[in-house]
């Protein structure tokens, strides 16, 4: 069945069609979230509030639409509202980074840790809607420049637009840390 289909039966009694999308979209949403809010517990229970508010808003859905768009537009105005209630800036702990294989040298391990907390470094310099655009374009539910322009409320190009100019100001941002490295070794 497809997503569609599945709201269908569910809106029709069938609530485990419900458990089925969530466990297609789970993952991704509470990724989404997380690369917003920066806090694993928020990211959960809001990911929770999305699954909730998707649940008793279904019968609002538009089978014309994708499932996909409709729901990341739900966890995106959920993100907003948390952000306008906490107004709190979140820094990422590098000490949360998943654990790292024993057979990695301690240089290999410094050198993920410097790209690791350069890539952080670029992405909290983004605005916010850079953010989301390049979480939900790197997300695993393959959103399309519609589908994302759908869930920020814009127009594609602009997504388009954006994306591409975050995607150029990275490899600045690399060829920056680059010359900055060699100049502190030298």
């Amino acid at each position: 069945m497809n997503d569609s289909e599945l709201v269908r039966e569910v809106i029709h009694g069938n609530i485990e069609c419900f458990t089925i999308l969530m466990s297609t979209y789970e993952q991704g949403i509470m990724r989404f979230i997380y690369n917003i809010v920066k806090n694993q517990e928020a990211s959960e229970d809001l990911s929770q509030e999305v699954f909730i508010a998707a649940y008793y808003k279904l019968h609002t859905y538009k089978s014309e639409y994708k499932f996909s768009t409709w729901l990341y537009t739900i966890a995106n105005n959920k993100c907003l509202d948390y952000l306008r209630r906490s107004k709190k800036i979140y820094e990422v702990n590098v000490e949360t980074a998943p654990l790292i294989s024993r057979e990695i040298s301690p240089e290999q391990m410094l050198e993920y840790k410097e790209t690791k907390e350069g890539v952080e470094k670029f992405i909290m310099s983004l605005k916010e809607v850079d953010k989301k655009i390049l979480a939900l374009r790197s997300s695993q539910d393959n959103l399309t420049y519609n589908d994302i322009a759908q869930i920020l409320n814009t127009s594609p190009s602009n997504v388009k637009k954006r994306y591409y100019k975050v995607i150029e100001a990275y490899e600045r941002f690399k060829e920056d840390a680059e010359k900055t490295h060699i100049k502190g070794v030298i």
